[in-house]
């Protein structure tokens, strides 16, 4: 199977991400690693068939036992777990891959201290198949958060084959390769152009029906969905609206499943001025024109007068300058950044975007050299808020809408189930 995407990430490791998983990573990320625990599925609202996070089942871990507080789990392991590579899972290959996460201070450490799990210390194995987890205090999500994207299972006897002197962590053999005990195993086979999905044989719940997956970088929408409908491709990920609403006319084609959402917002550093005075933050929101944005926030409304008021007591009542920077990768944020453009003009209000490459956007997102900046980032747990896995939280957020997520293919795809993270996992397919 053939499936286009926007971009190949550089970098499969959503660990080696501190300020944003990228998508691409994420889509690859979820066929590799398999989690402690899995959700269990169910028939939705609309009949489409779904991952219910909230509904925690075995996966590598068969059972958990919860102490009477609340604070303490118990793990038993699946015996005769296998990687792709062919090495069998231990407790020490989790507890391995908490200590990682802990040492690279990754999404999946504030996913994990924000579940009461304080540090790595906090895992203990029992054995080669019983592990413990201690909760600063008792958190109900814990165990649905295990079945997220966060937190994976490395192999660590493969990951330690690879590990230089001064690579404790395999940072650089696990930019281009995964180890976990999912059912695939990813190699980028041509840096930026392609990734490719192998099946692990010996997955744990039998080899997947699709065999070998090609992940193929096909950059504009307009060239992926051409290649969906020519053939060249088999599905498609990462469509924009206007061509997802194209497709939706052509025959034999198929919309898979449900819609997902990636979360749209703008972010302000109060760092920078004008945004150091707290009537422009107040000021900004309330000239933003939601009615013409992709599913806007209930409750969200543009006022202008009152804008214009608290610019005026801020000291800003001429307007002011600035920048408004976005990742070039993403062309739904080009069209909504032209409408924020707009609407602010109304006030004076003159932002001039600038468009950065991925890499470059998430290196000055990091070291907080962005003033105002726009951003669409995957939801990387259902469990836990979004503000306890920022890790900018000095840098406000105003939410603006959500940008829809669907797979297209050339044929249908029985077994498609809507994840909440909006990506599809391959092993559902039934081609």
């Amino acid at each position: 199977m053939i499936i286009g995407l926007r971009t190949v990430p550089a970098c499969l490791d959503v660990e080696q991400h501190p300020f944003a998983v990228p998508a691409g990573s994420l889509a690859t990320h979820v066929q590799a690693y398999d989690h402690l625990l899995g959700c269990a599925r169910r028939t939705g609202f609309d009949g489409a068939r779904e991952a219910n996070p909230e509904a925690p089942e075995p996966a590598l871990a068969t059972a958990y036992d919860v102490s009477r507080d609340g604070r303490t789990y118990a793990f038993s392991l699946r015996r005769g777990v296998h990687s792709g590579h062919g090495s069998e899972l231990t407790a020490h290959d989790v507890k391995w891959s908490w200590e990682r996460a802990f040492a690279l201070r990754s999404h999946s450490a504030r996913l994990a201290r924000a579940l009461g799990v304080t540090s790595a210390d906090a895992v203990r194995t029992a054995g080669n198949y019983d592990l413990r987890v201690q909760l600063e205090e008792p958190r109900a999500a814990f165990p649905a958060a295990l079945a997220g994207p966060l937190l994976p299972v490395y192999d660590l006897e493969t990951v330690k084959q690879h590990c230089p002197v001064g690579d404790p962590w395999g940072h650089q053999w696990l930019r281009s390769h995964a180890a976990g005990f999912g059912p695939y195993v990813a190699d980028i086979t041509a840096p930026g152009e392609e990734i490719v999905l192998r099946a692990n044989d010996r997955w744990w719940r039998g080899t997947p029906r699709v065999h070998r997956v090609l992940l193929r970088a096909i950059e504009a929408d307009a060239q992926r969905a051409g290649a969906l409908r020519s053939g060249a491709v088999d599905a498609v990920e990462d469509l924009g609206p206007a061509e997802l609403k194209r497709l939706a006319t052509c025959l034999g084609l198929y919309l898979g499943g449900r819609q997902a959402w990636q979360p749209l917002t703008l972010r302000v550093d109060p760092t920078f001025a004008p945004f150091s005075e707290p009537r422009v933050r107040a000021a900004l929101p309330l000239a933003l024109p939601y009615a013409e944005l992709p599913h806007p926030p209930g409750g969200a409304a543009q006022d202008l007068r009152r804008s214009r008021s608290l610019l005026r007591d801020g000291g800003y009542g001429a307007g002011f300058r600035s920048t408004l920077s976005l990742p070039e990768d993403q062309p739904e944020l080009v069209a909504v950044a032209r409408l924020i453009q707009q609407a602010c003009m109304r006030l004076e209000l003159k932002l001039a975007t600038e468009l950065l490459s991925p890499a470059t956007f998430a290196a000055r997102k990091g070291s907080r050299q962005l003033p105002l900046y726009l951003e669409a980032s995957p939801l990387l747990s259902t469990t836990v808020a979004p503000a306890a896995l920022d890790p900018l939280p000095q840098v406000e957020q105003v939410p603006l809408g959500q940008l829809p997520r669907r797979l297209a293919a050339r044929f249908a795809l029985d077994g498609v189930v809507h994840w909440p993270d909006g990506h599809a996992r391959f092993t559902d397919f039934r081609p």
